[in-house]
């Protein structure tokens, strides 16, 4: 069976994106979810007679069998009998039952297989660069999604994808072409709402931006990716609490979403909750093998139960994975700095810097290594390139008055400290360095009042709280009025 079609308005008009269609899609999805798997299975049968080759209706069939524990017996039968019968529509069937099962390399060949039977098919190139856009290959993805919108130029779904790959490129003005095109196209496409959503989000439209994906999960209340969006945006504005439905609601639609698993395991990593969190970063790694953050992640959580090595393993894959991200380097350096091994931790801070020349904390962690070394003339000198690429970082100011302190270079520290102080007025550690220089200049009230914050803002430095029982001693009428 060799399937192909040539698009016109006719056939746009015949497709399966009618009302009609969208509600009996909607129906089967929840009879699935209603254990219903007979009543679905006719629906969905009648349809692909139709629609062999719809992405949407397919994958409803691959959720059903995989309810009921067959889709990988199934997924076999059809990569099998595809080959032998020259079958594209079973061959593009196996591919999507194989990529369900985690067994992506098998899926891809079955996919390339039905593409070399039904090179006309526009679902086949839209669903193989839909794969290779997971695997973060934009440009031989966007070849794909191209040529399935060459071939369906009236269907919305390849605009919208292209405008997702193009996000990937952070080609986000372009990107946003394409996903008004695609609603152009197809007004009530829940995807092509949710993927402009994402993209006026990273154009500095947050709440336009949220508005949108807020509107595709009301378009279609049963697309896994809407809700993963919503949630996804929330979480990167800090908004955790708002973010945890909408995942949690993608992961009851789509358990192997690993970019929900990703951010729910961060959201539980900033609740302090790390076995949650090393649970759902565990998930990440698991359902995407191939991302470079999810493994990053894992690291770090590692890292706060005491699992060093393990961080370093992970950290490791990371960079396997994506070898130009800096800071992926410069965490692996703090590990080896927390371990002692100075000349690893050197080695990778010069990575991220040599990635990236304006990584700040990369030169303030080479200063550190110096000052491990005693050799305070090069911790200066990185602490100040610090300083020139982020003038304005309190903590930078702060760590060029404690070397200059810790030289003895009094009358100079004073002025890093007071502006580090001044532009972040909460910072305790620079109130007990200037407490610290005060009290070294004679300056004891001085000295006294920035302890005195310092504690207020840190109420356990127990340094500070030395330091004024005994400036006490000295200052009767500060311990009268206190």
């Amino acid at each position: 069976m060799n399937c192909s079609n040539t698009w016109t308005e006719e056939n746009k008009n015949m497709e399966s994106n009618t009302t009609t269609d969208k509600e009996l899609y909607r129906s089967s999805a929840r009879m699935i979810k209603e254990g219903k798997y007979q009543e679905a299975l006719a629906v969905i049968k009648e349809h692909l007679e139709r629609f062999p080759f719809d992405i949407r209706w397919n994958n409803l069939l691959i959720q059903l069998l995989a309810k009921e524990g067959e889709l990988l017996e199934k997924s076999g039968q059809w990569a099998k009998k595809g080959r032998k019968d020259k079958d594209s529509v079973l061959s593009y069937r196996a591919g999507l039952g194989l990529l369900e099962l985690g067994q992506d390399k098998k899926a891809l060949r079955e996919i390339k297989e039905a593409l070399k039977l039904s090179p006309q098919q526009w679902e086949i190139h839209f669903c193989l660069g839909s794969m290779l856009l997971k695997r973060r290959e934009f440009e031989k993805a966007l070849e794909e999604i191209e040529q399935a919108r060459e071939l369906a130029p009236l269907m919305g779904d390849p605009c919208w994808m292209k405008a997702l790959t193009l996000l990937g490129q952070d080609k986000k003005e372009e990107a946003l072409v394409w996903a008004d095109k695609s609603l152009e196209l197809e007004p009530d496409s829940s995807d092509a709402l949710w993927v402009k959503g994402y993209g006026l989000y990273f154009m500095d439209r947050k709440e336009e931006g949220e508005k949108f994906c807020v509107l595709a999960t009301e378009a279609d209340d049963e697309n896994s990716l809407a809700y993963w969006a919503l949630g996804t945006l929330r979480f990167m504005n800090s908004d955790f609490e708002g973010a945890l439905e909408p995942l949690l609601r993608s992961l009851e639609m789509d358990p192997k979403n690993y970019e929900s698993h990703y951010a729910l395991s961060n959201i539980y990593l900033a609740w302090k909750d790390p076995e949650k969190a090393d649970q759902h970063a565990r998930l990440t790694v698991k359902y995407g093998s191939r991302y470079a953050d999810g493994y990053f992640l894992l690291g770090v959580i590692s890292l706060e139960k005491g699992m060093t090595e393990d961080a370093l393993v992970n950290f490791r894959k990371a960079i396997l994975l994506e070898p130009e991200k800096p800071y992926y380097y410069h965490r692996l350096g703090e590990t080896f700095l927390e371990l002692g091994i100075l000349h690893q931790a050197e080695k990778n801070y010069k990575k991220a810097i040599e990635l990236d020349p304006r990584f700040a904390e990369g030169y303030v962690s080479l200063g550190l290594v110096a000052k491990y070394r005693e050799d305070m003339e090069s911790a200066e000198q990185n602490y100040r390139k610090a300083l020139e690429l982020e003038p304005e970082n309190a903590e930078y100011h702060n760590l060029m008055g404690v070397i200059y302190m810790e030289t003895g270079r009094l009358k100079e520290a004073f002025p890093f400290f007071e502006e580090s102080v001044r532009l972040n007025p909460d910072f305790p550690l620079s109130h007990y360095n200037l407490g610290e220089l005060c009290l070294n200049m004679g300056k004891k009230e001085d000295a006294f009042r920035h302890f005195e914050k310092c504690l207020a803002l840190d109420p356990q430095n127990e340094d500070a709280r030395l330091r004024l029982e005994r400036l006490r001693e000295f200052l009767p009428r500060e311990q009268e009025r206190l």
